[in-house]
């Protein structure tokens, strides 16, 4: 069962290989972040069928983080067919320090360093202790994907590379992944001019429709197993708005 939609992790150079490995940074505009606040259907395709599963929230909200520094609190919320409730506190620049992810009777609980993260997933098998590498394009959640895409400098031909973190009962993933521009999308999903964005990671592949305007991700897609469906579809259900300052 996962906990996690994806996320980026470095990948790890050879044992053999004594040159020191660069620190990849993702070119985030830290300038565009601001909180908001964001509705989605959860929706499956399968064949000529769409049946909506669920609904989820996302909020981005400032917070003090545990050091009493400023940060942020990202929050994912879905409800239907499988609820869960995902909360990650972010310092300013947007690393992770605390994720904390409840998906029916399992749960994930980490911790992050300047290099490293550490924690616990407890399921209905038993309980896993977790520990990788944490290098500052870390990714953690399909919320942190999207807000990170729209404070990217996108632009037709652009592409970067990423890493991905999967989490499950059994303990955590990282591989490899790439961002691409794949080229517009001129009505989007809402009829607004949407940049077509893809993320790949080994055999998996998201999709995502981003305002040109806004850079919000107005719609995601990814393949399902095929006992499940064709595609796991999230489409944003009203005008994001920002939420205002306290």
């Amino acid at each position: 069962m996962t906990l996690s939609l994806s996320a980026a992790i470095a990948p790890s150079a050879p044992a053999q290989d004594t040159i020191p490995r660069l620190r990849h940074i993702l070119p985030i505009v830290f300038a565009r972040i601001q909180p908001f606040q964001r509705a989605y259907d959860v929706t499956v395709l399968s064949g000529d069928s769409t049946i909506i599963i669920g609904q989820r929230e996302v909020a981005l909200r400032e917070a003090l983080l545990s050091d009493s520094s400023a940060g942020w609190l990202l929050t994912e919320t879905r409800t239907g067919i499988v609820p869960s409730v995902d909360s990650l506190f972010l310092a300013a620049d947007l690393r992770p320090v605390r994720w904390t992810s409840l998906l029916g009777a399992s749960s994930l609980v980490v911790d992050f360093t300047a290099d490293s993260l550490g924690g616990v997933i407890r399921g209905p098998v038993g309980v896993s202790a977790v520990a990788a590498g944490a290098p500052p394009d870390l990714l953690l959640s399909g919320a942190m994907l999207e807000l990170v895409v729209e404070l990217l400098p996108l632009s037709p031909g652009w592409a970067d590379s990423a890493t991905v973190l999967s989490a499950d009962v059994s303990g955590v993933d990282v591989s490899t992944a790439e961002f691409a521009v794949l080229g517009d999308a001129p009505t989007g999903p809402t009829g607004h001019p949407s940049w077509l964005v893809a993320l790949r990671a080994e055999s998996r592949q998201l999709l995502l429709w981003v305002d040109k305007a806004t850079g919000v991700a107005l719609r995601t897609q990814q393949t399902l197993p095929t006992h499940t469906g064709t595609m796991l579809e999230l489409r944003a259900r009203e005008k994001a708005e920002a939420i205002p300052p306290r």
